[in-house]
């Protein structure tokens, strides 16, 4: 919503972030960061430019449901599509627009 609309407007335009699915806000409030199909986009709340983190080619981030940021990294749960479920941590760089490593919380939990 902004002051000169009276309603709920788009944030993003359709398809701004492919088969988007997990969100979560940054600390500041400056970063939105959308799990989607493709990786993990960022955002940018004041310009809405929208570009994938940088990783790794063997880094898999697809498929993040339930992410949120936490400490400097983001936390998701991975679909069972891809993977048998498991919650990854992801380590972002200070400008958060880059994952510099990853490490597997859990892993082929039976509860998942």
């Amino acid at each position: 919503m902004s002051p000169n609309h009276d309603g709920v407007e788009p944030f993003l335009p359709p398809n701004g972030v492919l088969q988007a699915n997990g969100m979560s806000v940054s600390g500041d409030d400056k970063v939105l960061f959308v799990a989607g199909w493709l990786g993990v986009a960022r955002v940018d709340t004041a310009s809405r430019t929208v570009k994938l983190l940088l990783k790794a080619e063997n880094l898999s981030v697809a498929g993040l449901d339930g992410m949120y940021v936490y400490r400097g990294s983001l936390v998701g749960i991975q679909n069972p599509d891809l993977h048998s479920g498991r919650v990854m941590r992801y380590y972002l760089n200070s400008a958060m627009d880059q994952i510099q490593r990853a490490e597997v919380r859990e892993s082929y939990n039976p509860l998942f």
